[in-house]
Order: C-alpha cells, then structure tokens, then sequence
C-alpha cells in the first residue's frame, strides 16, 4: 500500500519515521515534516509518533553503517525545511545503507545530488549570516540580533556566537519561525518566543545605531555606487535586518 507519512516537525520524528518505514510493509512515497494544510483524497497519510529511542537507533545505523558525514548531511537537509527533504532523506538512507561509505562519493546519484544541493543551499546561507548578523544592546541589558534566513540555521550559528561572546548575554531572534537562541554566559538553547524582539534598545544602543548609519553613509563613494552589485552582494531580502539599511 503506498502511504505518505506525517511527522510532528522534529529531526526525531523523522527518524522515527525512517524506523517505522523499515519495520513495516508500508510502500513509503513521502515523508512530511507536517501535516499538510490541503489533503490529497488519492493519498494515504498516516501519522507517525516520534520515538526518541528508535530515533537514536537510527541515527547510530547511519553513523555506523554510512559515515559520520552523511549523518551530518542529513541533519543540514532536514533543517532546509524544503517540502521534499523528508523523501530526499529516507531515499539517501536507503541508499546509504545499500553501498555503505561509498555514497560519500556518488554526488551525481539520483539520491545523492539533490541531498547535497539541498546541504549546500543550507551551508551558504549559514556561513553568509555569520557576517549579517547585527547585535543590538537592549534596555534589558542583554545583546539582541533578529534575522529571518531562508533556512532554520540558529542551531549552525549559535555555536560559533557562544564561542565569539562568550562573555555577553545574547539572543538571536529568527522572526520567521519565532525561535530564539538564547545564550546566559554559559550554554545556548534554542526556545521558542514571540515576545524578545520587542525589547527595547538602551539609549546609548540608540545613540550607536545613528552613528554607524552615519558612518556607513559618510563613506559611501557618491560616484562610484553601483545598486546591481550591491544586491548581489547583499541580497535584498537581508536588509531589513540590517542596522545601516533600516
């Protein structure tokens, strides 16, 4: 019977999912990380607990009989969100657990290509916000950064932040999933809000932003600008974001 399976959103429940696919006579077609808004009548759905446990146990599988590598890869895709990342997974798994480590290499498999394309998209966009992100001093004494990527990337950033300021209380607020990254000077953790970014800036947090929009302003080669260069260089869609565009 071909079934398309429903998960509750979480990297656990899609592996869980991959469990459930293995262990039982469902013919799988697709793998979706959320019940879908608009049911297709010709298409069987069943829903899948997530199972921490058996999660684990696949996770393992794929670090044991694939490669470390690939259970990153996988990991950089589920966090894509795109709409078919959950069938790309499950089909490289599959995959995987056929040749083992040689998938490592097999970039132009039809099972490989569009899981590495889909890492990449992720990778980028991790790298490119490393260097967009703006932290701000709130009234509340604590540095604030909001952002809105493409990609669920605050757990890929967060590390790297904890590391650089590590003696600063922060947040790093993605606006498009009203998630938060929250560092104390200790650990970060990731927790869901829709309240951090209207937390005031301190005055002289105020006073700061006017003067690096000055700045950036004052520097600015009148002659010599070039709009189409800059929106490649810095897409449009960051810019509200932005401290020196807003």
């Amino acid at each position: 019977m071909n079934v398309t399976y429903v998960t509750d959103g979480s990297f656990e429940g899609l592996l869980s999912a991959i469990h459930t696919m293995y262990y039982s006579n469902d013919k799988v077609i697709d793998i979706l990380l959320n019940h879908p808004k608009q049911l297709d009548f010709s298409v069987n759905y069943k829903q899948i607990q997530t199972n921490t446990e058996n999660a684990h146990t696949v996770y393992q599988a794929i670090n044991q009989k694939i490669s470390h590598q690939a259970a990153y890869i996988i990991t950089l895709v589920w966090l894509s969100e795109l709409p078919q990342c959950g069938s790309m997974i499950a089909n490289f798994i599959k995959l995987g657990f056929n040749v083992g480590r040689r998938i490592d290499n097999m970039l132009t498999h039809k099972d490989v290509l569009p899981v590495h394309k889909a890492s990449q998209k992720v990778t980028t966009e991790k790298h490119r916000m490393l260097g967009l992100c703006r932290f701000s001093m709130t009234e509340r004494n604590f540095y604030l950064c909001e952002i809105s990527p493409d990609y669920n990337i605050l757990t890929l950033i967060a590390p790297h932040f904890a590391s650089r300021m590590a003696d600063q209380r922060w947040v790093i607020v993605d606006t498009q999933r009203n998630l938060n990254a929250i560092y104390n000077c200790e650990k970060w953790y990731i927790y869901p809000s829709k309240v951090l970014n209207k937390i005031p800036y301190s005055k002289d947090e105020i006073q700061c932003r006017a003067l690096w929009k000055k700045y950036f302003d004052i520097i600015a080669i009148k002659g010599r600008t070039n709009p189409k260069l800059q929106k490649n260089m810095m897409p449009v869609r960051y810019w509200k974001n932005l401290t020196e565009f807003i």
